[in-house]
């Protein structure tokens, strides 16, 4: 495994992790730097925002639950 996978794996790992401490399902939105995301609560009026415009709707990731199995998160993220 490259230097660069196990830095990829380390950051999903910290993503799957902020996920399950959350209540409720989020949003999962990548920053510029295609190894950064944030998170936003899958109910706030941010997500149909993100969704509606043409810049940030390419980086949505999608919508996780809190018990989102790290396999099925490495899938859709990495």
């Amino acid at each position: 495994m490259s230097a660069t996978a196990k830095l990829e794996d380390r950051h999903i790992e910290r993503l799957w992790r902020q996920i399950r401490a959350k209540d409720t399902p989020q949003t999962v939105v990548r920053e510029t730097s295609p190894r950064r995301f944030f998170l936003i609560d899958a109910q706030s009026p941010r997500v149909d925002a993100l969704l509606n415009s043409p810049e940030w709707s390419r980086r949505v990731v999608g919508t996780f639950y809190p018990d989102v199995e790290i396999d099925v998160l490495c899938e859709e993220v990495g």
